[in-house]
C-alpha cells in the first residue's frame, strides 16, 4: 500500500491518495486530481522504494509513504 499527501500548486488544501502500487498512485494524482506531471519522476520514485529500507519519499509539494502510518512520539492515542 502507498499513500501520497500533496498540495496542488497555487492551492492551500492538502489531498490524500491511497493505492496498491506507485504507478496507480501517481496515475490517480495526475489523471484524477490534477497534479502536474512534471513534478513527478516515476523512475526515481520506483528506485527509491526498490528496497525495504525506505519508508517515505519526500518532495516539496508531495510525500509518498509505503505501508501504514507509523506511530511516533507525537502521535496521540
Amino acid at each position: 500500500m502507498f499513500k501520497a499527501e500533496f498540495v496542488l500548486p497555487g492551492e492551500t488544501g492538502r489531498q490524500i491518495v491511497i493505492a496498491e502500487t506507485v504507478k496507480e498512485l501517481v496515475g490517480t494524482m495526475i489523471n484524477e486530481r490534477g497534479f502536474p506531471d512534471h513534478f513527478i519522476d516515476l523512475p526515481d520514485i520506483e528506485r527509491w522504494f526498490a528496497d525495504d529500507k525506505h519508508y517515505r519519499y519526500i518532495r516539496m509539494l508531495y510525500t509518498i509513504q509505503r505501508g501504514p502510518d507509523r506511530m511516533t512520539e507525537y502521535t496521540s492515542l
